[in-house]
């Protein structure tokens, strides 16, 4: 005679005679139970549902000795020896649900309970923030059990808190001048209409004035660059070397050797002149001359006549060539620090306001910065609180379970670590950190919407619903608590 009896969690199970004494799992919660003998189970028998029992352990006959297949309702694979689908209630071997429900009511599987309890009780935080980003559904599950855990609950607190100053820091450097999205593109469009080309012959160039320009103290020469041959750093000095010889290269050239700083080729106004010195070989000139500020540096190399010379009187200019050094990308900043400048002198010659520099680093900066934190923190804690309730309330109405404290804590780990995310930005060209930026965003609510699966025991679409719901309340509370400090103001 089969011996009916009930689990702790109010489940009605029978099993056969033969099983009395036999350890065996709920099919509703997977707890352990023992059948208890046929007198036992019929004074404690509670009226519900009769189902099959799995049962484990040694003692009683054998089980089937055909396995049953993986569940064709919802695809759990089991041992040989279960014959009922905890998952979803669906016998086995017969292929009958065992619940009083209709067979065609759609299938929403229970979250097993214990569910790797051995795995959440010894990860550490370390191990489940690395599942967090590789198997967020799968660790999410288990973050009942491992924030059950003091040490695991402290280490989330100050994963939460640390990750407000690593915020903080992923901004500041993302501020730099260097970083700066608005001000790369300004300096991007400097460089694009102020662009000059390079005028650097590389091979020896003869120079000479027209036949009406020589005299019989000038003769026709050559010169070729030496260095630099390539761009220069903006607003920073530069050495030039040149060889200047005879039209055939065998004689160097004696002179007056001198750069001048022209007006064209992108140059500001302005005339100095550098003389070049004798460098260490044959025919070797050399001077060392600064870099203009905005898109080329270019100088007018030439040479004169002969001190002692009768031409030299006249100060005869026996040729001259063009050099122009186009600049390291980047320039374009000293444009535009250059620009501010003068817009600042012009505004305080006008006496208008001038916006002073920012004051260097000082522990009132550092204090200052660390109340900004504490405060972001507070606030956002306040925030966390209000969502966390609000879903709470919502997935209740939408049929979920979960509870509100599990979901403030879950919350506030996804907060930290989408915050340390931001990190990414730091490794990331600017003309990409929109699109990364773009899918952080997404991932973020992605795993918001598995927090809420998770939490709540819902599915995809009463998730997605749940989140409609709690932001729409948000949205609403807010605006009415706006127009309620509007209204006691009287601006409304």
């Amino acid at each position: 005679m089969p011996i009916t009896f009930s689990c702790s969690c109010g489940h009605s199970i029978t099993a056969p005679d033969s099983r009395a004494g036999a350890v065996g799992k709920c099919p509703r919660c997977a707890s352990p139970v023992r059948v208890p003998t046929p007198a036992a189970a019929v004074a404690a028998l509670v009226a519900a549902g009769h189902t099959a029992l799995e049962i484990a352990g040694d003692s009683g006959p054998a089980t089937p000795s055909a396995a049953p297949p993986p569940c064709p309702k919802c695809g759990t694979h089991y041992d040989p020896d279960v014959v009922v689908c905890v998952a979803c209630g669906l016998h086995l071997l017969t292929g009958q649900p065992l619940s009083s429900g209709p067979a065609d009511a759609p299938f929403r599987p229970r979250r097993p309970v214990a569910h790797d309890d051995t795995e959440a009780e010894t990860m550490g935080f370390a191990k489940m923030t690395l599942g967090v980003l590789l198997r967020p559904l799968q660790t999410m599950e288990l973050f009942g059990t491992i924030f059950s855990r003091p040490e695991m609950l402290a280490k989330g607190a100050i994963f939460y808190a640390a990750s407000f100053v690593a915020v903080a820091l992923a901004a500041a450097f993302a501020a730099r001048p260097d970083r700066n999205a608005e001000i790369q593109h300004q300096v991007s469009e400097i460089e694009r209409v102020h662009r000059v080309d390079a005028v650097l012959p590389k091979d020896w160039v003869d120079i000479r004035n027209p036949p009406s320009g020589l005299t019989e103290w000038g003769d026709p020469f050559a010169c070729r660059l030496v260095e630099p041959l390539a761009p220069v750093e903006a607003g920073k000095p530069f050495t030039v070397r040149i060889l200047v010889t005879d039209l055939d290269h065998s004689t160097p050239a004696v002179g007056k050797v001198t750069l001048a700083r022209t007006q064209s080729h992108g140059n500001p106004p302005g005339k100095d002149a550098y003389p070049m010195t004798a460098g260490s070989k044959p025919g070797e000139w050399v001077a060392q001359v600064p870099a203009t500020r905005e898109g080329s540096s270019s100088f007018y190399f030439s040479i004169t006549c002969q001190p002692g010379t009768e031409g030299a009187k006249f100060d005869c200019i026996r040729g001259g060539q063009h050099f122009t050094w186009t600049h390291v990308p980047g320039w374009g900043r000293l444009v535009l620090e250059d620009r501010s400048a003068r817009l600042a002198e012009a505004a305080r010659a006008k006496g208008l306001p001038v916006g002073e520099e920012k004051p260097k680093s000082t522990l009132l900066g550092a204090a200052l910065g660390t109340a900004g934190t504490v405060a972001a923190i507070a606030v956002n804690v306040v925030g966390l609180l209000i969502s966390a309730a609000i879903f709470t309330v919502a997935a209740r109405l939408l049929g979920g379970g979960g509870g509100f404290l599990l979901m403030l804590v879950t919350m506030g780990y996804l907060t930290g670590f989408a915050n340390f995310l931001q990190f990414l930005t730091l490794l990331t060209p600017i003309k990409a950190q929109v699109w990364l930026q773009a899918g952080l965003l997404f991932y973020g609510l992605a795993l918001q919407l598995f927090a809420l699966m998770k939490v709540y025991d819902v599915d995809v679409l009463q998730a997605m619903m749940t989140a409609l719901l709690g932001t729409a309340a948000k949205v609403f509370g807010g605006a009415f608590l706006v127009l309620a400090v509007l209204k006691v103001l009287g601006m409304a």
